[in-house]
């Protein structure tokens, strides 16, 4: 890139709208839209979802009960975020979901979604079984979707990058009905998207080590890793 190249990149960088993020719960911020929002090498562009954020839905808790799913991801969101504010990915997060059922919720959210025009959606979760031996992580994405199968693969190996070795990958599954988990968002998203399930929260050691700062962070960084690997791939 030439001198005037990067002169004339520095000058649109500076004018790129940023979105505001969702608030809490008790709270919801819109973000603001702008003529073409993610098209264009200047605002690539991800929505991070938090997982169970209709009203009334919380999702699963943790082994010791101490955490629900929303929680815990609510704050990984944040915190992913945070890392990615320096960089040139425009971030919004969505942490309150409208609608009085999971179907309306849903539809509505990819409806905004596909107003918005995201290069990239990925919804926060963590797994639960009735077996506490049952560990590891996966992501989900549709089953005709090449990018959103590309998007699951960088996340899988982000996961694998900065989780311990002890923790099992469970690989990338396809899924290609609305009723399966994830489906009905996956389904009617228009931007390549992805349910990421990093940990189980039922099982105690996975869980000892998500809940703690260390895991958070490295969490926090394998999306933030992911998130810039699939919008901003290297040449």
């Amino acid at each position: 890139m030439n001198i005037i190249d990067q002169f004339i990149q520095k000058i649109l960088y500076s004018l790129r709208i940023t979105s505001k993020p969702f608030g809490g719960r008790s709270g919801l911020s819109t973000p603001k839209k702008d003529s073409k929002p993610s098209k264009g090498i200047l605002k690539p562009s991800v929505a991070i979802l938090v997982g169970h954020s209709r009203s009334g839905d919380n999702g699963a808790t943790t082994s010791d009960s101490s955490t629900s799913e929303w929680e815990y991801n609510n704050d990984i969101a944040q915190r992913t975020q945070k890392i990615l504010e320096d960089s040139p990915i425009k971030t919004s997060v969505f942490n309150k979901y409208k609608g009085n059922s999971y179907t309306q919720a849903i539809l509505q959210l990819s409806k905004d979604l596909n107003k918005l025009e995201y290069d990239l959606v990925i919804e926060l979760h963590f797994n639960s079984f009735y077996n506490p031996q049952a560990s590891g992580y996966e992501n989900i994405y549709w089953h005709s979707s090449k990018k959103g199968k590309k998007a699951a693969e960088e996340l899988q190996s982000a996961f694998k990058s900065f989780f311990p070795k002890s923790h099992k990958d469970r690989t990338i599954k396809a899924i290609s009905h609305s009723s399966q988990r994830g489906g009905m968002l996956l389904k009617h998203t228009e931007a390549p998207s992805v349910i990421c399930e990093p940990f189980f929260g039922s099982n105690k050691s996975e869980w000892k080590f998500f809940k703690s700062t260390k895991g958070r962070n490295k969490l926090s960084k394998a999306y933030a890793k992911a998130i810039t690997s699939i919008l901003i791939p290297t040449p």
